[in-house]
This record gives structure tokens, sequence and C-alpha cells, in this order.
């Protein structure tokens, strides 16, 4: 099987290959938008649930003269990135005259916000929006990267539950049949076999393959929280070869990761307003034992939320729970017991959203509405600000 596939894969992947020293290996990146969203006509008419939907809604309340979209090659480093991020933040302000600007920092942009503001300072944003944000790192990518590999069966099928969705009801019968193979032990010892596969083929894979792909990517790297990033570069990264990658990845690591919470204290000491969404009620790819965490699809609630306890899947916080953080005697506990902000680095700038998938932001929602209330307060909001958005939400259709 190893023998058949894994030329293939390597095939596949090659492609977006990287060299020794964190560089790409061929000419190619993702598509870039400099001007402003004027010269870019299609933003207008977006309507995903993702990162075009709120642009179409910045371009409906704001014009598009006044909407920058900096796109970016996520396998690349963060802190060249952020170079690119302050060279768009000085055109943005030149062009229209004003002298700060908000930023929207969806998934792995938070992480290259981070490093822009580790890196240029704060004198030049109003509001720091943070949404669906891997500032914090992930909680699978570690595991992925020490090659905790194996497929869990509750995770797997809370996945499916959540993420296998159809109108002819298949959903509901793929349920029904993986609820009748766990019953039957089948599902057990389907599972057992495809670990005993993965177990056998995963050292190849990783030196066949992803040794060459995504280890190399400085991208990757800061995805990777603080207990497991020196292992995980033990073990795939040589001390000599890849000398200038392990710089690259240090330098973010040690001077923005670790440094994340202290960076927003001064942000926000030096005027910026800074607020978090995090979402919760999906499950990311059933591949390692995090997959059990609560999470949006892609990130787990945990790392979104800059530290909240969050329940498994399909559990609650145990009966009794008390908050672990006093918050000046606020409640921050979620009425479905699943969430403890009070253990957010940041518990009340942090609002929490029930089944909207990672960023989520749907033209024509509701949701995108909160998110421009927050970018449009003059003051700092809090999930104490206004009754109308307390800190645990849900949604019942598209963001509504």
């Amino acid at each position: 099987f190893g023998d058949v596939l894994i030329p293939v894969a390597y095939e596949l992947l090659e492609p977006v290959a990287f060299n020794a020293d964190g560089t790409s290996k061929h000419n190619v990146t993702t598509a870039t938008f400099p001007e402003s969203l004027a010269a870019y006509p299609e933003f207008a008419s977006g309507s995903g649930g993702n990162e075009f939907g709120m642009l179409h809604t910045a371009i409906d309340k704001l014009g598009a003269d006044h909407v920058y979209f900096f796109n970016y090659d996520w396998r690349l480093d963060p802190m060249d990135h952020a170079k690119d991020l302050n060279a768009m933040i000085q055109k943005a302000k030149a062009e229209t005259g004003h002298s700060k600007v908000d930023i929207a920092a969806c998934s792995m942009g938070g992480a290259i916000t981070m490093a822009y503001l580790a890196t240029y300072g704060y004198s030049d944003i109003d509001t720091c929006l943070f949404i669906t944000s891997a500032f914090s790192g992930s909680l699978i990518g570690p595991e992925l990267l020490k090659k905790n590999v194996h497929i869990d069966k509750d995770a797997l099928k809370h996945y499916l539950n959540l993420n296998v969705n159809s109108e002819t009801g298949l959903d509901a019968l793929l349920d029904i049949v993986v609820e009748i193979l766990d019953l039957t032990e089948a599902l057990e010892t389907l599972l057992n076999g495809a670990n005993s596969m993965i177990e056998a083929l995963l050292d190849r894979v990783y030196t066949e393959i992803l040794a060459e792909t995504m280890c190399r990517m400085p991208g990757v790297w800061l995805l990777i929280r603080d207990d497991a990033y020196e292992q995980a570069k033990a073990a795939f990264l040589d001390e000599d070869e890849n000398a200038v990658l392990i710089e690259r990845i240090d330098d973010y690591h040690y001077n923005v990761m670790q440094k994340r919470k202290q960076i927003i204290d001064d942000a926000m000491a030096a005027g910026v307003k800074v607020v978090f969404t995090s979402h919760y009620g999906d499950a990311v790819l059933p591949f390692a034992p995090s997959a059990i965490h609560d999470a949006d699809g892609l990130l787990e609630t945990e790392c979104t939320s800059a530290g909240a306890v969050v329940a498994n899947l399909g559990t609650t916080l145990p009966e009794g729970y008390t908050q672990q953080n006093e918050c000046c005697g606020k409640n921050h506990l979620s009425p479905d017991r699943i969430i403890d902000a009070s253990a957010s680095m940041f518990p009340d700038q942090v609002w929490f959203f029930y089944q909207v998938p990672h960023v989520g932001c749907l033209y024509g929602s509701q949701y995108n509405e909160f998110l421009f209330w927050l970018l449009d307060s003059e003051e700092q909001p809090t999930v104490w600000t206004n009754p109308a958005y307390p800190q645990f939400m849900t949604t019942t259709d598209k963001g509504m």
C-alpha cells in the first residue's frame, strides 16, 4: 500500500515543497490584492460564509475605497508577512487620509497580526478584531508534528455527525450505520486495522513526504504551542541543514507566540481596542488525540479563545464546576455548561458562538453586524457593554 501511494502523494505535494532554509522550492504563491477593494469589484458581491462575506459587508458599510484585503501565502514566514502588512497599512492611511486602521484578523491572520504588532507597534491601529484566530496556535498541530497520529473512535463519530450533512437524509442514515457498527464492535475492529496501517506507514510518510513539504514551511510552525515546540523541532529539523529555518521559526515562537499576552496588554495600554470571537460545537479532523476537543471545524475553541476551559465534544463541565478565576464576581460560565471563559487571557473581551463555522462571516448575517458593532465601538467593548451581545450566543440559521 505504501509503495504504491506514497510516491503518488509526494508527487501531488512536491509543487508546494520547501527548501531546507524555509523558502519555497518553486515559484508559486497565492493571489494578493495590493490596492483598495475599489480595484476589485468582484468583492462587492461575495456572499460566502468566510472572509469574502465580511469584505462584502465592509464595502457596503465603508465604501470599497476604504477596505483593504491582506491575503497571504500561509506557508511562509509570518515575520515576513508582517513587513508586507505594515506596507499595506501605510498605503491605506496615505490613500484614505485616516491616521489609523482597523484590523480584522481571520484564522492564521491572527498570528500574522501578532507578528506585526510585535515588530511595528500599535500607533497605527484603532481596533484589532481576532476572528477565530490562530494567534494561540492549535492543539492538533503539535500532535501531528510529534507523530502522535491515530483515529479516535469517539472523535470520528463526532466528526461524522457534525460535518456530514445531506438534504436527502443520508447523514441520518450514516449516523445509524456508524452506531450499529459501534454496538457490534465492528467499528473498533475497522479502526484498529486503520490505526495499525497508520503506525506501520507513519515514519515513511513523514520521511518521504512531509519532511520536504509541511515540516519545512515556517507557517506551519506558528501553530505549535510551547509544550511541544522544542520536541517537534528535534524530531524533524537538523540543526545544521535547517539552521536558517530554525532561526526564522524561533524568532516568531520566542518573540511573538510566547509574549502574546504582553503584546496585547501593551497594545491596549497604548489605546488599541482588542476583541476576540471564538466558535464551538464542531470537530476537527479525527487524526490525533486532541480531536476530541470542542472546535469550530478547524481550530480548537481553547486556542481561539485565548485559553478558556472547554469541555470535550459531547460533554459538559463537571457537575458543581465553578469558574477558575473570580473576575470581579462576574459569571463567565456558558449557560450550556461547556465553557469557562474566566480562564481566558482576556475573559471580558472574548465572545463565543455555538455552531458558527470557522471564520463564518456570512454576508447578510447578524454575526457580521455584531463584528461591525465591535469595530465601530468608540471605547473598548466588553461582554458587558451591550445586553444584545452577551458573551455566549448561538445560531439557528446561517449566522442569524
